[in-house]
C-alpha cells in the first residue's frame, strides 16, 4: 500500500544538486513544526560541464531514504535553473482568468518564440505577476524539458519513493522565505541568491512572487579555481582555504604570492583570498544590480529591500559582507531557523548546513503551511 502522508508528517523534500543530495522531513509538535529527519549525501563522481540533470542522475546512486529514518514514500522535488528556464510574457488579461490547462495551451505558441526548449518536448507551468508599470509582463512561464522532469521522477522512484510534486526552485525558495520573514518584504523588491557549484541563481521577488530569474555562470567551482590559480596551490587546498578562511577586506593590501616561510594569520589570508576572488564576487554583484534595475523599471513604486543568500557556495565566510559592500544594500544568509514561526534548528545541524538546506526546507514547508 502506498503511504499517502498525514497531517503530522510532511512528505520527504528532496533537493538533488550538482554536488550533493539533500533531504528533509518535518513533523508536527505541540509548538509547531520541527525537523523529523535531515540528511546530506555527496554526489560522486561530480559530472564535468554544465549541471545537466540526466548526467547527474546517471552518476548518482539511488538512496534508500526509508532506511535513513525518513517516514513514508511520498516525496516532493524541485528543478533548478538552468534545468528549467523562465519566460515573462505580456498576455491578454482574459487569458489570466482561464483555468490552468487552457491558459498554458493558449500561450504555448508565444513561449515557443522565447524558450530554448522546444515546447512540444517541454512541461510548462505559469503564475500571474503583480501589476506593474505600463505594458510590463503579467505572466511568468516556467519551461522544462519533459525528459528532465521524468528523469527526476524516475530517480526518486529508484530511491524507494513516489514523486507527488515537482516544483521550481524560485517559487519554492521565495514562498518559504516570504513566510518566514513574516511579510516584511510584502511591498518591496527583494532577492534570494542561491550560490551553487557551477551556477549562482538569482530569484527576484515582489512579495512571494518570482518576477525575474537569472542564472549566473559563477559559483563555488570558479571560486576554488581562481584561488588555486592565483596562489599556485592545488584545488583541494584552495577549497579548504575558501571554506575555512573566507574573504575579508584589509588595509594591508593584496599580495598573491605566498612565501614558504611566511607566517599568516587568518585575517591576512582572508584578505589574500578576497584579492583573488574580488573579480568573481564583483561579477555576481553587477549581475544582481542589473537584475534589480530591470525589476525597478517594472515596479518603479517599490523599493529594493535586501538579498538573502543560500546554497553550498554561500557558506564561504565573509561572502555576504563583501557582496553587501558592493551592492550597497543588506545581504544576509537565508537562516530559516531564526524565524519566530519557523521550525526549530536541529542540534546536529551546522551553520553551513543551515544555508545549504534552504531549498529542501522550502519544499517541506510548502507541503505543510497554508
Amino acid at each position: 500500500m502506498i503511504w499517502t502522508g498525514s497531517n503530522e508528517v510532511s512528505p520527504i523534500a528532496v533537493d538533488a544538486g550538482c554536488v550533493a543530495t539533500r533531504a528533509l522531513q518535518l513533523q508536527r509538535e505541540a509548538r509547531g513544526w520541527s525537523v523529523l529527519r535531515w540528511a546530506r549525501w555527496p554526489a560522486e563522481p561530480r559530472s564535468p560541464g554544465p549541471e545537466a540533470p540526466e548526467a547527474r542522475r546517471r552518476g548518482r546512486e539511488p538512496i534508500d531514504l526509508r532506511s535513513q529514518g525518513f517516514l513514508g514514500r511520498e516525496a516532493v522535488m524541485c528543478l533548478n535553473p538552468p534545468d528549467v528556464e523562465f519566460c515573462p510574457l505580456r498576455v491578454p488579461d482574459a487569458l489570466l482568468a482561464m483555468d490552468r490547462e487552457r491558459m498554458l495551451a493558449a500561450v504555448r505558441h508565444e513561449v515557443a518564440r522565447h524558450a530554448r526548449t522546444p515546447v512540444q518536448e517541454a512541461e510548462l507551468d505559469a503564475w500571474p505577476l503583480p501589476p506593474g508599470q505600463g505594458d510590463c509582463p503579467n505572466l511568468m512561464v516556467a519551461v522544462a524539458p519533459a525528459a528532465t522532469v521524468q528523469g527526476l521522477i524516475r530517480w526518486v522512484e529508484s530511491c524507494g519513493c513516489v514523486g507527488t510534486r515537482v516544483d521550481v526552485a524560485p517559487a519554492v525558495v521565495l514562498r518559504a522565505r516570504h513566510r518566514l520573514l513574516g511579510g516584511a518584504v510584502d511591498d518591496r523588491i527583494w532577492g534570494v541568491l542561491d550560490v551553487g557549484w557551477q551556477y549562482s541563481r538569482l530569484y527576484i521577488g515582489v512579495g512571494d512572487v518570482p518576477v525575474y530569474v537569472r542564472c549566473i555562470q559563477r559559483g563555488g567551482d570558479q571560486f576554488t579555481g581562481r584561488i588555486a590559480s592565483e596562489l599556485g596551490i592545488e584545488p583541494r587546498i584552495a577549497e579548504r582555504y575558501k571554506r575555512r578562511y573566507g574573504i575579508a577586506a584589509s588595509e594591508v593590501g593584496y599580495r598573491p604570492v605566498l612565501c614558504a616561510d611566511e607566517l599568516l594569520d587568518d585575517r591576512r589570508l582572508a584578505a589574500i583570498l578576497l584579492g583573488a576572488l574580488r573579480p568573481a564576487v564583483r561579477g555576481i554583484s553587477e549581475e544582481i544590480k542589473r537584475s534589480f534595475d530591470y525589476a525597478m523599471e517594472l515596479y518603479p513604486d517599490r523599493q529594493v529591500s535586501l538579498v538573502e543568500v543560500c546554497g553550498g557556495g554561500a557558506t564561504m565566510p565573509g561572502f555576504c559582507v563583501q557582496l553587501a559592500a558592493m551592492l550597497g544594500i543588506e545581504v544576509r544568509p537565508a537562516d530559516a531557523w531564526s524565524a519566530p514561526d519557523g521550525p526549530s534548528r536541529p542540534t546536529d545541524m551546522s551553520g553551513d548546513e543551515v544555508i545549504e538546506l534552504t531549498t529542501a526546507l522550502g519544499l517541506a514547508l510548502g507541503e505543510v503551511l497554508p
